[in-house]
Protein backbone atom coordinates (compact mmCIF):
# COMPACT_ATOMS: atom_id res chain seq x y z
CA UNK A 1 0.00 0.00 0.00
CA UNK A 2 2.68 2.05 0.87
CA UNK A 3 4.08 1.42 -2.82
CA UNK A 4 0.80 2.38 -3.97
CA UNK A 5 1.04 5.94 -2.10
CA UNK A 6 4.47 6.94 -3.14
CA UNK A 7 3.07 6.73 -6.92
CA UNK A 8 0.34 8.89 -6.55
CA UNK A 9 2.65 10.96 -4.62
CA UNK A 10 5.10 10.99 -7.87
CA UNK A 11 1.99 11.32 -10.25
CA UNK A 12 0.26 14.53 -8.43
CA UNK A 13 3.38 16.01 -8.10
CA UNK A 14 3.92 16.22 -11.98
CA UNK A 15 0.70 17.00 -12.34
CA UNK A 16 0.84 19.91 -9.54
CA UNK A 17 4.58 20.51 -9.31
CA UNK A 18 3.33 23.92 -8.54
CA UNK A 19 1.02 22.68 -5.70
CA UNK A 20 2.96 20.64 -3.50
CA UNK A 21 2.59 22.41 -1.08
CA UNK A 22 2.32 22.84 2.68
CA UNK A 23 4.82 23.76 5.74
CA UNK A 24 6.32 20.74 7.36
CA UNK A 25 9.45 22.51 9.09
CA UNK A 26 10.83 19.88 11.94
CA UNK A 27 11.51 21.46 15.09
CA UNK A 28 15.20 21.78 14.68
CA UNK A 29 18.13 23.18 17.27
CA UNK A 30 18.78 26.60 19.03
CA UNK A 31 21.76 26.81 16.85
CA UNK A 32 19.44 27.83 13.92
CA UNK A 33 18.77 24.62 11.88
CA UNK A 34 15.23 24.01 10.27
CA UNK A 35 14.15 20.30 10.07
CA UNK A 36 17.78 19.46 10.59
CA UNK A 37 18.88 22.14 7.97
CA UNK A 38 21.24 24.74 8.77
CA UNK A 39 19.86 28.17 7.86
CA UNK A 40 22.19 30.34 5.53
CA UNK A 41 20.76 34.01 5.71
CA UNK A 42 21.73 36.83 3.23
CA UNK A 43 21.77 40.71 4.21
CA UNK A 44 18.11 41.84 3.16
CA UNK A 45 18.27 44.56 0.02
CA UNK A 46 18.98 48.27 1.58
CA UNK A 47 17.53 51.25 -0.18
CA UNK A 48 20.83 51.67 -1.84
CA UNK A 49 21.37 48.27 -3.29
CA UNK A 50 17.75 48.82 -4.69
CA UNK A 51 18.76 52.19 -6.27
CA UNK A 52 21.82 50.32 -8.02
CA UNK A 53 19.91 48.03 -9.67
CA UNK A 54 16.98 50.09 -10.75
CA UNK A 55 19.31 53.09 -11.85
CA UNK A 56 17.88 52.36 -15.55
CA UNK A 57 14.20 52.61 -14.74
CA UNK A 58 12.16 55.93 -14.03
CA UNK A 59 10.11 56.21 -10.94
CA UNK A 60 6.30 54.78 -11.69
CA UNK A 61 3.44 57.47 -12.35
CA UNK A 62 0.47 56.64 -10.51
CA UNK A 63 -1.03 59.95 -10.15
CA UNK A 64 -5.24 60.38 -9.99
CA UNK A 65 -4.73 61.89 -13.58
CA UNK A 66 -3.03 58.21 -14.57
CA UNK A 67 -5.26 56.28 -12.41
CA UNK A 68 -8.41 57.46 -14.39
CA UNK A 69 -7.32 57.33 -17.80
CA UNK A 70 -4.76 54.11 -17.84
CA UNK A 71 -6.63 50.47 -18.62
CA UNK A 72 -5.11 47.56 -16.35
CA UNK A 73 -4.03 44.41 -17.46
CA UNK A 74 -4.92 41.45 -15.08
CA UNK A 75 -2.09 38.97 -15.92
CA UNK A 76 -2.80 34.84 -15.42
CA UNK A 77 0.02 32.67 -14.72
CA UNK A 78 -0.59 29.09 -14.16
CA UNK A 79 1.45 26.68 -11.93
CA UNK A 80 2.89 23.12 -12.30
CA UNK A 81 2.00 21.02 -14.90
CA UNK A 82 3.16 17.85 -17.10
CA UNK A 83 6.09 18.65 -19.76
CA UNK A 84 4.01 19.70 -23.08
CA UNK A 85 4.84 16.47 -24.43
CA UNK A 86 3.71 13.85 -21.71
CA UNK A 87 0.14 13.70 -20.71
CA UNK A 88 -0.98 12.35 -17.32
CA UNK A 89 -4.51 10.36 -17.70
CA UNK A 90 -7.46 11.70 -16.47
CA UNK A 91 -6.25 15.00 -14.79
CA UNK A 92 -5.03 16.48 -17.71
CA UNK A 93 -6.31 17.04 -21.43
CA UNK A 94 -4.61 15.14 -23.87
CA UNK A 95 -5.48 17.28 -27.10
CA UNK A 96 -2.83 18.73 -28.75
CA UNK A 97 -4.13 21.74 -28.52
CA UNK A 98 -4.51 21.60 -24.90
CA UNK A 99 -1.42 20.91 -23.89
CA UNK A 100 0.80 22.23 -21.30
CA UNK A 101 2.38 25.44 -22.98
CA UNK A 102 -0.77 26.18 -25.07
CA UNK A 103 -4.00 28.60 -24.88
CA UNK A 104 -6.15 25.39 -24.75
CA UNK A 105 -4.35 24.35 -21.31
CA UNK A 106 -4.75 28.16 -19.83
CA UNK A 107 -7.90 28.55 -20.69
CA UNK A 108 -8.39 24.36 -19.12
CA UNK A 109 -6.07 26.12 -16.41
CA UNK A 110 -8.12 28.99 -15.05
CA UNK A 111 -11.73 28.30 -16.13
CA UNK A 112 -14.49 30.58 -17.80
CA UNK A 113 -16.58 31.26 -14.62
CA UNK A 114 -13.64 32.30 -12.57
CA UNK A 115 -12.11 34.75 -15.27
CA UNK A 116 -15.39 35.92 -15.97
CA UNK A 117 -15.96 36.81 -12.32
CA UNK A 118 -12.43 38.93 -12.37
CA UNK A 119 -13.87 41.27 -14.51
CA UNK A 120 -17.18 41.24 -13.42
CA UNK A 121 -19.24 39.65 -16.24
CA UNK A 122 -22.04 37.87 -16.87
CA UNK A 123 -21.96 36.74 -20.32
CA UNK A 124 -20.12 36.42 -23.06
CA UNK A 125 -16.31 37.03 -22.93
CA UNK A 126 -13.98 38.27 -26.11
CA UNK A 127 -10.49 37.73 -27.44
CA UNK A 128 -8.42 40.89 -28.74
CA UNK A 129 -9.50 39.48 -32.36
CA UNK A 130 -13.12 39.52 -31.34
CA UNK A 131 -14.35 35.80 -31.18
CA UNK A 132 -17.57 35.26 -28.25
CA UNK A 133 -16.56 33.07 -25.69
CA UNK A 134 -19.40 30.65 -23.65
CA UNK A 135 -18.94 28.42 -20.89
CA UNK A 136 -18.51 25.56 -23.21
CA UNK A 137 -16.70 27.55 -26.13
CA UNK A 138 -14.09 28.86 -23.71
CA UNK A 139 -12.48 25.13 -23.58
CA UNK A 140 -13.08 24.84 -27.81
CA UNK A 141 -12.57 27.78 -29.92
CA UNK A 142 -9.81 30.18 -30.65
CA UNK A 143 -7.73 28.00 -29.46
CA UNK A 144 -4.70 28.99 -32.07
CA UNK A 145 -1.14 30.16 -31.27
CA UNK A 146 -2.35 33.90 -31.70
CA UNK A 147 -1.53 36.42 -28.87
CA UNK A 148 -4.99 37.80 -29.23
CA UNK A 149 -6.40 34.25 -28.25
CA UNK A 150 -4.60 35.30 -24.86
CA UNK A 151 -6.87 37.63 -23.80
CA UNK A 152 -10.37 38.04 -22.80
CA UNK A 153 -12.63 41.50 -22.32
CA UNK A 154 -15.58 42.08 -21.14
CA UNK A 155 -17.06 43.42 -24.19
CA UNK A 156 -15.68 43.18 -27.69
CA UNK A 157 -13.04 45.45 -28.10
CA UNK A 158 -13.50 45.70 -32.11
CA UNK A 159 -16.52 47.35 -31.55
CA UNK A 160 -14.95 49.81 -28.75
CA UNK A 161 -14.14 53.60 -29.63
CA UNK A 162 -11.07 55.16 -28.74
CA UNK A 163 -11.90 56.23 -25.22
CA UNK A 164 -13.35 53.26 -24.27
CA UNK A 165 -10.00 51.06 -25.16
CA UNK A 166 -7.28 53.71 -23.50
CA UNK A 167 -9.31 52.74 -19.54
CA UNK A 168 -11.11 49.22 -20.16
CA UNK A 169 -9.58 45.96 -18.46
CA UNK A 170 -8.74 42.72 -19.69
CA UNK A 171 -7.12 39.57 -18.58
CA UNK A 172 -4.13 37.40 -20.36
CA UNK A 173 -3.35 34.31 -20.26
CA UNK A 174 0.58 33.27 -19.64
CA UNK A 175 1.17 30.03 -21.41
CA UNK A 176 3.63 27.96 -19.24
CA UNK A 177 5.36 25.01 -19.32
CA UNK A 178 5.26 24.23 -15.57
CA UNK A 179 7.51 21.08 -15.34
CA UNK A 180 10.39 23.65 -15.27
CA UNK A 181 11.75 24.99 -12.37
CA UNK A 182 10.67 28.45 -10.72
CA UNK A 183 13.93 30.32 -12.33
CA UNK A 184 13.28 28.42 -15.95
CA UNK A 185 9.41 29.21 -15.74
CA UNK A 186 10.01 32.71 -14.43
CA UNK A 187 12.38 33.24 -17.20
CA UNK A 188 9.47 31.87 -20.09
CA UNK A 189 6.88 33.90 -17.72
CA UNK A 190 8.78 37.01 -18.68
CA UNK A 191 9.00 36.45 -21.87
CA UNK A 192 5.12 36.09 -22.33
CA UNK A 193 4.33 39.04 -20.16
CA UNK A 194 6.26 41.37 -22.34
CA UNK A 195 4.71 40.72 -25.50
CA UNK A 196 1.16 40.63 -23.54
CA UNK A 197 1.60 44.18 -22.04
CA UNK A 198 2.99 45.38 -25.38
CA UNK A 199 0.25 43.85 -27.15
CA UNK A 200 -2.41 45.45 -25.05
CA UNK A 201 -0.72 48.80 -25.08
CA UNK A 202 -0.95 48.93 -29.13
CA UNK A 203 -4.68 48.00 -28.63
CA UNK A 204 -5.27 50.54 -25.69
CA UNK A 205 -2.95 53.56 -26.68
CA UNK A 206 -1.58 53.72 -23.22
CA UNK A 207 0.96 51.95 -21.54
CA UNK A 208 -1.39 49.83 -18.90
CA UNK A 209 -1.14 49.51 -14.90
CA UNK A 210 0.01 45.43 -14.64
CA UNK A 211 -1.70 43.43 -12.06
CA UNK A 212 0.29 39.70 -12.41
CA UNK A 213 -1.75 36.52 -10.59
CA UNK A 214 -0.26 33.28 -9.95
CA UNK A 215 -1.65 29.94 -9.19
CA UNK A 216 -0.03 27.79 -7.01
CA UNK A 217 3.75 27.18 -8.26
CA UNK A 218 3.00 30.39 -10.46
CA UNK A 219 2.35 32.67 -7.19
CA UNK A 220 5.90 31.29 -6.68
CA UNK A 221 6.94 32.48 -10.16
CA UNK A 222 5.29 35.93 -9.75
CA UNK A 223 7.43 36.54 -6.41
CA UNK A 224 10.27 35.71 -8.59
CA UNK A 225 9.73 38.54 -11.39
CA UNK A 226 9.14 41.10 -8.45
CA UNK A 227 12.53 40.37 -6.97
CA UNK A 228 14.44 40.56 -9.80
CA UNK A 229 17.18 38.23 -8.02
CA UNK A 230 21.26 39.64 -7.77
CA UNK A 231 23.55 38.11 -10.68
CA UNK A 232 25.40 35.66 -9.11
CA UNK A 233 27.57 32.03 -9.99
CA UNK A 234 24.82 29.09 -10.83
CA UNK A 235 21.88 31.70 -11.00
CA UNK A 236 19.10 31.99 -8.63
CA UNK A 237 17.28 28.74 -9.19
CA UNK A 238 19.12 28.02 -11.82
CA UNK A 239 19.15 31.23 -13.61
CA UNK A 240 20.75 33.92 -14.26
CA UNK A 241 18.78 37.18 -16.02
CA UNK A 242 20.43 39.02 -18.95
CA UNK A 243 20.45 42.74 -18.89
CA UNK A 244 17.71 43.54 -20.77
CA UNK A 245 15.44 41.04 -19.06
CA UNK A 246 16.08 42.77 -15.93
CA UNK A 247 15.86 46.20 -17.34
CA UNK A 248 12.21 44.73 -18.81
CA UNK A 249 11.36 43.30 -14.85
CA UNK A 250 11.99 46.78 -13.42
CA UNK A 251 9.78 48.69 -15.94
CA UNK A 252 7.22 45.85 -15.19
CA UNK A 253 7.91 46.17 -11.13
CA UNK A 254 7.22 49.63 -11.89
CA UNK A 255 3.97 50.05 -13.54
CA UNK A 256 2.81 47.14 -11.52
CA UNK A 257 -0.22 48.11 -9.26
CA UNK A 258 -0.31 44.84 -6.75
CA UNK A 259 0.37 40.97 -6.65
CA UNK A 260 -2.11 38.20 -6.18
CA UNK A 261 -0.90 34.37 -4.92
CA UNK A 262 -3.12 31.59 -4.83
CA UNK A 263 -2.25 28.55 -3.06
CA UNK A 264 0.92 29.72 -3.20
CA UNK A 265 3.59 27.05 -1.15
CA UNK A 266 5.64 30.11 0.08
CA UNK A 267 7.54 28.41 2.69
CA UNK A 268 7.64 24.84 0.50
CA UNK A 269 5.95 21.71 0.72
CA UNK A 270 6.06 18.43 2.62
CA UNK A 271 4.96 16.50 -0.42
CA UNK A 272 8.36 16.83 -2.43
CA UNK A 273 10.18 16.86 0.42
CA UNK A 274 8.96 13.10 0.49
CA UNK A 275 9.52 12.92 -3.13
CA UNK A 276 12.59 14.05 -3.02
CA UNK A 277 13.81 11.56 -0.68
CA UNK A 278 12.14 8.63 -2.04
CA UNK A 279 13.23 9.60 -5.35
CA UNK A 280 16.70 9.56 -3.82
CA UNK A 281 16.01 6.25 -2.00
CA UNK A 282 14.53 4.96 -5.21
CA UNK A 283 17.99 6.07 -7.28
CA UNK A 284 20.15 4.16 -4.80
CA UNK A 285 18.12 0.98 -3.75
CA UNK A 286 18.17 0.49 -7.91
CA UNK A 287 21.85 1.26 -8.47
CA UNK A 288 22.56 -1.25 -5.86
CA UNK A 289 21.28 -3.91 -6.90
CA UNK A 290 23.38 -3.20 -10.16
CA UNK A 291 26.75 -2.87 -8.44
CA UNK A 292 25.80 -6.46 -6.39
CA UNK A 293 25.23 -8.21 -10.08
CA UNK A 294 28.68 -6.42 -11.20
CA UNK A 295 30.36 -7.78 -7.67
CA UNK A 296 29.10 -11.65 -9.07
CA UNK A 297 30.79 -10.77 -12.39
CA UNK A 298 33.96 -9.14 -10.66
CA UNK A 299 33.94 -12.72 -8.47
CA UNK A 300 33.75 -14.77 -11.74
CA UNK A 301 36.39 -12.71 -13.52
CA UNK A 302 38.55 -13.61 -10.96
CA UNK A 303 38.52 -17.03 -10.83
CA UNK A 304 39.91 -16.44 -14.37
CA UNK A 305 42.50 -14.10 -13.22
CA UNK A 306 40.50 -11.08 -14.88
CA UNK A 307 40.31 -7.84 -12.61
CA UNK A 308 37.50 -5.50 -12.88
CA UNK A 309 36.93 -2.07 -11.00
CA UNK A 310 35.16 -2.45 -7.80
CA UNK A 311 32.65 0.03 -8.85
CA UNK A 312 30.06 -0.50 -11.64
CA UNK A 313 30.68 1.00 -14.85
CA UNK A 314 26.70 1.53 -15.38
CA UNK A 315 25.62 4.51 -13.12
CA UNK A 316 21.82 4.35 -13.63
CA UNK A 317 20.62 7.25 -10.77
CA UNK A 318 20.62 9.73 -13.24
CA UNK A 319 18.38 8.14 -15.28
CA UNK A 320 16.07 7.25 -12.42
CA UNK A 321 15.96 10.69 -10.87
CA UNK A 322 15.22 11.86 -14.40
CA UNK A 323 12.30 9.36 -15.08
CA UNK A 324 10.57 10.78 -11.74
CA UNK A 325 10.61 13.84 -12.67
CA UNK A 326 12.54 17.25 -13.00
CA UNK A 327 14.64 17.61 -10.19
CA UNK A 328 14.53 20.94 -10.05
CA UNK A 329 10.19 21.08 -10.49
CA UNK A 330 10.70 18.53 -7.03
CA UNK A 331 13.36 20.65 -5.05
CA UNK A 332 12.44 24.18 -5.80
CA UNK A 333 9.39 23.36 -3.41
CA UNK A 334 11.01 21.98 -0.65
CA UNK A 335 10.78 23.14 2.67
CA UNK A 336 14.79 23.45 2.55
CA UNK A 337 14.24 25.11 -0.96
CA UNK A 338 12.16 28.18 0.21
CA UNK A 339 14.11 28.58 3.57
CA UNK A 340 16.82 29.77 1.49
CA UNK A 341 15.11 31.86 -0.62
CA UNK A 342 13.22 33.21 2.08
CA UNK A 343 16.12 34.81 4.10
CA UNK A 344 17.96 35.57 0.71
CA UNK A 345 16.70 36.17 -3.00
CA UNK A 346 13.49 35.91 -2.84
CA UNK A 347 13.46 37.97 0.77
CA UNK A 348 9.87 40.26 0.36
CA UNK A 349 12.26 43.34 1.20
CA UNK A 350 13.33 43.00 -2.50
CA UNK A 351 10.13 43.61 -3.99
CA UNK A 352 10.06 46.99 -4.54
CA UNK A 353 9.80 49.99 -7.53
CA UNK A 354 12.52 52.38 -8.55
CA UNK A 355 11.23 54.94 -6.08
CA UNK A 356 11.29 51.93 -3.37
CA UNK A 357 7.85 51.79 -2.86
CA UNK A 358 6.89 48.36 -1.59
CA UNK A 359 4.57 45.95 -4.27
CA UNK A 360 1.27 44.98 -2.26
CA UNK A 361 0.97 40.97 -2.58
CA UNK A 362 -2.46 39.55 -1.75
CA UNK A 363 -2.20 36.05 -0.64
CA UNK A 364 -5.12 33.57 -1.02
CA UNK A 365 -5.44 29.71 -0.25
CA UNK A 366 -8.21 27.01 -0.01
CA UNK A 367 -8.74 24.57 3.06
CA UNK A 368 -10.39 21.24 2.23
CA UNK A 369 -8.51 18.74 -0.46
CA UNK A 370 -12.48 17.50 -0.99
CA UNK A 371 -14.08 20.62 -1.63
CA UNK A 372 -17.13 21.02 -1.31
CA UNK A 373 -17.85 17.75 -2.86
CA UNK A 374 -17.40 16.37 0.12
CA UNK A 375 -18.87 19.06 3.15
CA UNK A 376 -21.54 16.96 4.60
CA UNK A 377 -21.07 14.38 7.14
CA UNK A 378 -22.83 11.10 5.17
CA UNK A 379 -22.51 7.32 5.72
CA UNK A 380 -22.68 6.58 2.46
CA UNK A 381 -19.67 8.59 0.73
CA UNK A 382 -22.16 10.78 -0.96
CA UNK A 383 -20.67 13.85 0.69
CA UNK A 384 -22.33 17.14 0.09
CA UNK A 385 -23.39 18.24 -3.28
CA UNK A 386 -23.07 17.21 -6.78
CA UNK A 387 -20.21 18.10 -8.67
CA UNK A 388 -22.39 18.81 -11.90
CA UNK A 389 -24.06 21.08 -9.38
CA UNK A 390 -21.07 23.39 -8.42
CA UNK A 391 -18.98 23.46 -11.80
CA UNK A 392 -21.68 22.92 -14.09
CA UNK A 393 -19.72 24.54 -17.35
CA UNK A 394 -16.44 22.47 -16.69
CA UNK A 395 -15.76 18.67 -17.27
CA UNK A 396 -16.49 16.92 -14.10
CA UNK A 397 -14.31 14.08 -15.76
CA UNK A 398 -11.00 15.87 -14.67
CA UNK A 399 -12.59 17.76 -11.80
CA UNK A 400 -14.06 14.56 -9.91
CA UNK A 401 -10.67 12.52 -10.87
CA UNK A 402 -8.50 16.16 -9.60
CA UNK A 403 -10.62 16.09 -6.42
CA UNK A 404 -10.09 12.49 -5.58
CA UNK A 405 -6.69 12.70 -6.16
CA UNK A 406 -6.49 15.37 -3.63
CA UNK A 407 -8.40 13.72 -1.09
CA UNK A 408 -5.90 11.09 -2.03
CA UNK A 409 -2.77 12.63 -1.11
CA UNK A 410 -4.21 13.93 1.85
CA UNK A 411 -4.78 10.46 3.29
CA UNK A 412 -1.34 9.60 2.15
CA UNK A 413 0.48 12.25 3.60
CA UNK A 414 -1.30 11.31 6.99
CA UNK A 415 -1.08 7.84 6.72
CA UNK A 416 1.22 6.64 4.96
CA UNK A 417 4.11 8.86 5.70
CA UNK A 418 2.85 9.61 8.71
CA UNK A 419 2.96 13.60 8.03
CA UNK A 420 0.64 16.36 8.33
CA UNK A 421 0.37 19.98 6.01
CA UNK A 422 1.61 22.40 8.73
CA UNK A 423 2.86 23.64 12.10
CA UNK A 424 0.90 26.75 12.95
CA UNK A 425 -2.90 26.62 13.62
CA UNK A 426 -3.51 30.22 14.50
CA UNK A 427 -1.56 33.49 13.52
CA UNK A 428 -1.41 36.90 13.98
CA UNK A 429 -2.24 39.70 16.82
CA UNK A 430 -6.39 38.76 15.76
CA UNK A 431 -5.55 34.97 16.10
CA UNK A 432 -6.46 34.29 12.58
CA UNK A 433 -7.50 30.78 12.98
CA UNK A 434 -6.22 28.44 10.66
CA UNK A 435 -7.98 25.13 12.16
CA UNK A 436 -11.52 25.67 11.00
CA UNK A 437 -12.28 22.38 9.11
CA UNK A 438 -11.88 18.69 10.40
CA UNK A 439 -11.31 15.92 8.97
CA UNK A 440 -13.49 13.34 9.47
CA UNK A 441 -15.02 9.63 8.43
CA UNK A 442 -17.76 7.19 8.76
CA UNK A 443 -17.76 4.86 12.12
CA UNK A 444 -20.41 2.22 11.97
CA UNK A 445 -21.69 1.26 14.82
CA UNK A 446 -23.79 1.40 17.46
CA UNK A 447 -25.33 4.13 17.08
CA UNK A 448 -23.59 5.40 13.72
CA UNK A 449 -21.24 8.68 14.63
CA UNK A 450 -18.21 10.46 12.74
CA UNK A 451 -14.90 9.48 13.49
CA UNK A 452 -13.11 12.31 16.73
CA UNK A 453 -10.36 13.62 15.85
CA UNK A 454 -7.25 11.94 15.55
CA UNK A 455 -9.55 8.55 15.54
CA UNK A 456 -8.04 5.59 14.15
CA UNK A 457 -8.89 2.25 12.85
CA UNK A 458 -8.22 -0.65 15.72
CA UNK A 459 -5.13 -2.96 14.60
CA UNK A 460 -4.14 -1.05 11.11
CA UNK A 461 -3.51 2.20 13.14
CA UNK A 462 -5.14 4.28 9.79
CA UNK A 463 -7.56 6.29 9.51
CA UNK A 464 -10.85 5.56 7.79
CA UNK A 465 -12.30 6.28 4.38
CA UNK A 466 -14.07 8.13 2.70
CA UNK A 467 -12.85 11.41 4.32
CA UNK A 468 -15.30 14.14 4.91
CA UNK A 469 -14.50 17.94 5.55
CA UNK A 470 -16.61 19.19 8.49
CA UNK A 471 -16.82 23.14 8.39
CA UNK A 472 -16.44 24.70 11.38
CA UNK A 473 -14.99 21.86 13.56
CA UNK A 474 -11.56 22.03 14.62
CA UNK A 475 -9.36 19.17 14.53
CA UNK A 476 -6.31 20.74 15.69
CA UNK A 477 -4.30 20.33 12.38
CA UNK A 478 -3.39 22.95 9.77
CA UNK A 479 -5.97 23.11 6.89
CA UNK A 480 -5.33 22.67 3.55
CA UNK A 481 -6.59 21.96 0.09
CA UNK A 482 -4.70 18.62 -1.12
CA UNK A 483 -1.71 20.25 -2.03
CA UNK A 484 -1.12 23.43 0.21
CA UNK A 485 -1.38 24.25 3.79
CA UNK A 486 -2.96 27.22 4.63
CA UNK A 487 -0.41 28.92 6.26
CA UNK A 488 2.20 28.13 4.00
CA UNK A 489 -0.47 29.39 0.96
CA UNK A 490 -0.28 32.68 4.00
CA UNK A 491 3.14 33.20 4.06
CA UNK A 492 3.07 32.68 8.08
CA UNK A 493 6.40 32.34 9.75
CA UNK A 494 8.30 32.85 6.43
CA UNK A 495 11.38 33.19 7.45
CA UNK A 496 11.51 33.69 11.15
CA UNK A 497 12.39 29.67 12.38
CA UNK A 498 10.46 27.39 13.73
CA UNK A 499 11.62 27.28 17.41
CA UNK A 500 9.62 30.46 19.29
CA UNK A 501 6.57 29.71 17.09
CA UNK A 502 6.42 25.98 17.92
CA UNK A 503 6.62 26.39 21.32
CA UNK A 504 3.77 29.35 20.71
CA UNK A 505 1.55 26.73 19.79
CA UNK A 506 2.47 23.68 22.04
CA UNK A 507 1.20 26.45 24.70
CA UNK A 508 -2.00 27.26 22.41
CA UNK A 509 -1.16 30.93 21.94
CA UNK A 510 -1.07 32.82 18.53
CA UNK A 511 1.72 33.58 16.64
CA UNK A 512 2.27 37.49 16.57
CA UNK A 513 2.14 39.56 13.36
CA UNK A 514 6.06 40.83 14.21
CA UNK A 515 7.04 36.71 14.48
CA UNK A 516 4.64 35.61 11.43
CA UNK A 517 6.46 38.32 8.74
CA UNK A 518 7.50 41.88 9.16
CA UNK A 519 6.04 42.86 5.56
CA UNK A 520 2.77 42.21 7.11
CA UNK A 521 0.27 45.07 6.48
CA UNK A 522 -0.52 46.38 9.43
CA UNK A 523 3.36 46.17 10.82
CA UNK A 524 4.91 49.61 10.34
CA UNK A 525 8.18 49.53 11.87
CA UNK A 526 10.83 51.19 9.68
CA UNK A 527 13.16 49.36 8.37
CA UNK A 528 16.54 50.17 8.40
CA UNK A 529 17.12 52.18 4.96
CA UNK A 530 13.74 51.73 4.03
CA UNK A 531 11.83 55.11 3.41
CA UNK A 532 8.46 53.27 3.14
CA UNK A 533 8.09 51.31 6.17
CA UNK A 534 4.55 49.97 5.51
CA UNK A 535 3.72 46.36 5.41
CA UNK A 536 2.74 45.22 2.13
CA UNK A 537 1.67 41.98 2.50
CA UNK A 538 -2.24 41.58 2.89
CA UNK A 539 -3.40 37.91 3.95
CA UNK A 540 -6.56 36.62 3.37
CA UNK A 541 -7.97 34.37 5.40
CA UNK A 542 -11.45 33.71 4.95
CA UNK A 543 -14.07 34.69 2.12
CA UNK A 544 -16.53 33.33 0.03
CA UNK A 545 -13.60 30.97 -2.08
CA UNK A 546 -12.66 29.30 1.07
CA UNK A 547 -13.91 25.79 0.94
CA UNK A 548 -12.35 25.00 -2.18
CA UNK A 549 -9.42 22.57 -3.03
CA UNK A 550 -6.31 23.31 -5.09
CA UNK A 551 -8.05 22.62 -8.68
CA UNK A 552 -11.34 24.38 -7.83
CA UNK A 553 -10.33 27.23 -6.68
CA UNK A 554 -9.66 28.80 -9.46
CA UNK A 555 -12.64 27.46 -11.50
CA UNK A 556 -15.26 28.79 -10.02
CA UNK A 557 -16.54 32.05 -9.82
CA UNK A 558 -15.98 32.80 -5.91
CA UNK A 559 -12.51 34.15 -6.17
CA UNK A 560 -12.71 35.71 -9.82
CA UNK A 561 -15.54 38.40 -7.43
CA UNK A 562 -13.23 39.21 -4.88
CA UNK A 563 -10.07 39.51 -7.23
CA UNK A 564 -12.66 41.91 -9.08
CA UNK A 565 -12.87 44.21 -6.13
CA UNK A 566 -9.05 44.13 -6.22
CA UNK A 567 -9.11 45.17 -10.21
CA UNK A 568 -11.73 47.79 -9.60
CA UNK A 569 -9.95 49.30 -6.31
CA UNK A 570 -6.70 48.05 -5.02
CA UNK A 571 -4.16 50.45 -5.57
CA UNK A 572 -0.04 50.83 -5.96
CA UNK A 573 1.00 51.56 -2.50
CA UNK A 574 0.71 49.35 0.96
CA UNK A 575 -1.47 50.92 4.21
CA UNK A 576 -2.08 49.78 7.58
CA UNK A 577 -5.25 51.26 7.65
CA UNK A 578 -7.26 50.70 4.87
CA UNK A 579 -8.78 47.42 6.16
CA UNK A 580 -7.80 44.79 3.52
CA UNK A 581 -6.97 46.50 0.11
CA UNK A 582 -3.96 48.34 -0.44
CA UNK A 583 -4.47 52.19 -1.58
CA UNK A 584 -4.29 54.96 -4.74
CA UNK A 585 -2.46 57.85 -4.00
CA UNK A 586 -4.72 60.93 -2.61
CA UNK A 587 -6.76 62.35 -5.01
Amino acid sequence: MKTQIHSLLRQANRLFGTSLLAFALLSGAASGQIGGVKVVTQPLLTQENISAINHAASAPTFSPAERSSRPTLFVLISGGTSAPGNGIPLVEPLDTNKRPGTVGYSRFYFDFPFVQGILGATGSLFTLGGTSLNATTWRTSALDSSTASQFAFRNNPLTATAATRATTPAVALVRMDGSKGIGEMARQALGEIRNLVDTFERHTGRRPFVILAGHSKGGLVTRYLMSNPEFRPGGVAGVNFTADERNAIIRLRNQTRCCITISSPHTGSPLPDHAVELRQSAAAAIQGQVQMAWNAMRLAASLVRINLPAASPINITSGVIGIMGNPDDLGHLTTQFWNTMNNGDLHPSRMVRSDGTRIPFFLYGGRTPGADFFAAASFNGSGGPSAASLLPNHSQFHINHMTNALMGLDYALHNAVGGDWGRIRTAGAASKNLDIVRRAWAVYGIPLRMSNPGERLPFIGLEGAPIHFLRGASDNETDSDGMVSIDSAMGVGLFSGPIAIETMQRLNMPVPATMMEPWERNVVSPAAGQPNALGSWYRMYSGAWNFQNHATIIKRRELGTELNRLLISAGPLASATSGTISIWPAR
